[in-house]
């Protein structure tokens, strides 16, 4: 059954806007001539090769493989740390000269400067670089991949959207409730893994299905898919919920294809992830190789770009907490021991099946039995409206309540009835009486709302109110005399009331704790839920520093930087300030994945470490002090 078809009675998200990305072809455009000469210089094209001639080379696997194998340690190691390793950051410049190794980047058309603020330039990888220099900067170590010949291999063909539909659906059905910090409770999390489909595979640490359900929630968060609902009424305990914004519909009727690279999109929830992907990306499609060979290999490449990685870790843990995420989007498949343990990973994207008809059979017993397995826009039907049955994966079972909350959830947009038949065809009578019966008293969700109501007694009062003092202040007229007011405007509503001689008798606002409402802003919890918004692009404006008369030497701009550059404050006696004044500072930080300037409100200075929020990770963190290289205050 086509996905678009079944879904049509599946309620749309809005479309969400596309978002701009750094090409390396509008930078080199963005640059003066004279930077443009020393990148195609370096490249070894033409002094007067147009920007778009200098980004096709750049495109050329053969010439990004040789600039790769040719780059300085330092050089290599800050683009490992962006391309293989995901740092927003190349380099920044803080108050001084950039490295060496940021300054060949930049000749070679591999980064670009920016000029953050008066003493601070950073510097950024093209966005479509990313891929093809990570894939050249690993292929090297796959020469060290042994090849592995498992005892059976398990596909997994788009396990994540199929564990996306589950999760959404078990959340559209009951909210999970959330901590202040916005970690789910422990006693919900038994919920929500079983609402995962049912997987066979032994893993070591069984901990997969806690793997799965984490990312499948940073998906949903990300694709804008759930939010958090905060229930702060006066007099009682506040309540925060996670619970469904948007439908999936859209995202899983998209091909297999578009949606297998979409759910990659989100391969970045494990450090080595992307240094994973790109290191069995360099095989030849088919090639099976041992988890343990690609472990010792990935960690090869973290220690030569500078990121440890415990040695009490094995290299089996480390292969396989790389490539499971690739595993479960569908990207490559798992060789498994005679245990069924996994042991091998081989690079060939899991085939998904196409189908021209249902393969889905609804009984008499209520049970709907699947022929072949559904996809992720048949599994959304099924996980809104069936409940699972124990050690029978293919089996779904309509229930009372099942059925009931699906229709109550509203996603379902011509009903749970019409949606079951799109799914299996024709329904037997019974199951179709007692599908009507059960959802016969179901009234679809209601949007309800409040409202701070003033009562003028009489309705002449009422109309000379509206046409006078209260004309820019009542919302809507709600009867003769009762007229809907926002309660922002309380304090404006009572001086006009008393220019015109009249009292305002406050009521049941007063007691609701509505009489004088502060400003909303932003809870914990509705902060750690916001949608990941990506890299942030850089905000300053774009520098050429090159200097064609000494490749070696430092960017004139930046030496003029650093030479003007005032003497700087103690960093812990900034903090102590801005904390004494509840100001915001800005930092220079050398965390474990590099250098990176950052916007913070510090909180409070325990022993060795510092806690504030972090404007640039959106949510509280904890840094040390002695990481600390520079501060200054925030200006505003």
């Amino acid at each position: 059954m086509r996905a678009d078809a079944l879904l049509a009675n599946v309620v749309e998200p809005a479309a969400a806007e596309p978002q701009p990305g750094l090409g390396v072809t509008e930078l080199l455009a963005a640059s003066t001539a004279a930077h443009r000469r020393v990148v195609a210089g370096a490249l070894g094209l033409r002094a007067a090769a147009s920007a778009e001639e200098i980004g096709a080379a750049l495109h050329e696997p053969e010439r990004i493989a040789a600039l790769a194998a040719g780059l300085s340690a330092d050089a290599w190691r800050l683009a490992a740390r962006v391309a293989l390793f995901g740092d927003e950051l190349v380099y920044e410049a803080w108050s001084g000269r950039p490295s060496a190794g940021a300054a060949e980047l930049e000749r070679h058309g591999l980064a670009f400067a920016f000029r953050e603020s008066y003493s601070a330039i950073e510097y950024h990888m093209p966005a479509d670089l990313h891929a093809p220099l990570a894939a050249a900067l690993a292929a090297p170590r796959t020469s060290r991949l042994e090849r592995a010949r498992p005892a059976r291999i398990i596909e997994a063909p788009l396990q994540l959207a199929h564990d996306l539909a589950a999760l959404w659906a078990a959340l559209a059905r009951a909210p999970a409730r959330l901590k202040t910090d916005g970690a789910v409770y422990q006693r919900e999390v038994p919920r929500l893994l079983a609402a995962l489909p049912a997987f066979e595979l032994h893993a070591p640490d069984e901990a997969l299905a806690g793997m799965r359900l984490e990312f499948v929630l940073a998906i949903l968060r990300d694709e804008g898919l759930v939010h958090v609902r905060v229930d702060d009424r006066p007099g009682a305990d506040v309540r925060r919920e996670l619970v469904t914004a948007a439908s999936p519909a859209a995202l899983l009727a998209l091909p297999a294809d578009e949606l297998r690279a979409r759910l990659l999109q989100h391969n970045d929830r494990s450090l080595l992830a992307g240094a994973a992907l790109a290191l069995v990306g360099s095989l030849e499609p088919g090639t099976t190789v041992s988890l343990k060979s690609c472990g010792a290999a990935l960690r090869g490449l973290a220690e030569q770009t500078g990121l440890g990685i415990d040695k009490r870790v094995s290299d089996f843990a480390v292969g396989f907490g790389g490539l499971h995420h690739a595993w479960l989007a569908g990207e490559v498949l798992l060789g498994v021991d005679q245990q069924g343990s996994p042991s091998a990973v081989r690079l060939r994207p899991a085939a998904v099946p196409e189908r021209s008809r249902p393969a889905l059979v609804c009984q008499g017993n209520f049970e709907l039995v699947a022929l072949a397995p559904p996809t992720p826009a048949e599994r959304l039907v099924l996980a809104l409206t069936c409940e699972p049955v124990t050690g029978q994966a293919h089996v779904f079972r309509l229930t009372r309540d099942s059925v009931r909350g699906a229709q109550r959830s509203g996603v379902l947009r011509r009903g749970v009835v019409a949606a079951l038949e799109e799914l299996v065809g024709e329904l037997p009578q019974n199951v179709v009486a007692s599908l009507l019966d059960w959802t016969a008293s179901v009234r679809p969700p209601l949007r309800l709302r409040t409202a701070m109501v003033l009562d003028s007694g009489d309705e002449p009062t009422a109309e000379a109110l509206l046409a006078g003092q209260l004309a820019g202040h009542v919302v809507e007229r709600l009867g003769p005399t009762q007229l809907a007011i926002r309660a922002a405007d309380l304090a404006a509503v009572q001086a006009a009331l008393k220019q015109a001689g009249h009292e305002l008798d406050p009521g049941i606002d007063r007691v609701s704790g509505r009489w004088s409402e502060r400003e909303p802003s932003a809870d914990e919890a509705e902060r750690c839920w916001l949608p990941y918004a990506g890299s942030p692009a850089p905000r300053g404006k774009q520098l050429s520093t090159l200097d064609t008369a000494a490749p070696g030497a430092t960017p004139a701009p930046v030496r003029a930087v650093a030479a003007a550059a005032p003497e700087e404050d103690d960093p812990l006696q900034v903090v102590l300030d801005a904390i004494e004044r509840e100001s915001d500072v800005f930092i220079v930080y050398a965390g474990a994945r590099g250098t990176t300037r950052r916007r913070i409100t510090p909180y409070e200075v325990d022993g060795a470490e510092l806690h504030a929020y972090c404007h640039l990770r959106a949510e509280e963190r904890s840094f040390w002090l002695a990481s600390i290289m520079g501060a200054v205050a925030a200006a505003d």
